[in-house]
């Protein structure tokens, strides 16, 4: 077995991931919902710092959080059985990977006004912890779903080279690690939201 040298190749999107209705009335939600700057943590130091014109983090009350979570998960685990034993095992031969351990209840982000992602790599340290609180991990797998379209500007982009603008309900899939940095560039017009999940 022979792994492709193209990174881009290990980038997998999958549309229709979850309704147009879904996204709509989740959005519809996050705009009612409690919100906070971004921030970058530093698993060095553990300094949380903003960086430019950071989005909003948005929290889902926790009876919208109950209301949601079987269906945002499922979408989640969906993609995963599609990404890791399909994709990854069955068609490129990655019989040596022995799959996930888990994944993180998505996170919200809105951007608006200018707002944008820094180049980064999610090698967090704080997002799978311990009965005691301490790290165990870090992420293997970053899952990102756009969740509308009405805006300008706000492309991802990965590895610097190639711009990606979700499909509502579309999810993109790539490894965590250093290899693969990305980046929001500004929204210039409207709202964009996107959630997150980190695959351990």
């Amino acid at each position: 077995m022979k792994m492709k040298s193209d990174l881009g190749h290990y980038i997998r999107t999958y549309k229709d991931t979850y309704t147009t209705d879904f996204c709509k009335d989740l959005v519809n939600t996050l705009d009612k919902s409690y919100s906070e700057k971004h921030k970058f943590y530093n698993g060095t130091t553990g300094e949380e710092t903003h960086v430019g014109k950071d989005p909003e983090n948005v929290w889902l009350d926790e009876p919208y959080a109950k209301q949601y979570r079987e269906e945002l998960m499922n979408g989640l685990f969906n993609v995963l059985e599609k990404y890791i034993v399909d994709d990854m095992c069955k068609k490129e031969g990655f019989d040596w990977f022995p799959g996930w351990n888990g994944y993180s209840f998505p996170k919200f982000i809105r951007y608006e006004n200018n707002a944008e992602m820094k180049p980064h790599c999610d090698h967090i340290f704080d997002i799978f912890k311990d009965d005691q609180g301490n790290p165990r991990g870090v992420p293997i797998l970053t899952m990102i779903v756009g969740l509308n379209e009405d805006y300008y500007g706000g492309d991802l982009n990965i590895l610097f080279n190639k711009d990606y603008k979700l499909e509502t309900g579309e999810c993109i899939v790539f490894p965590s690690n250093f290899l693969y940095p990305h980046y929001v560039k500004p929204v210039e017009k409207g709202r964009r939201y996107s959630m997150i999940s980190w695959v351990h």
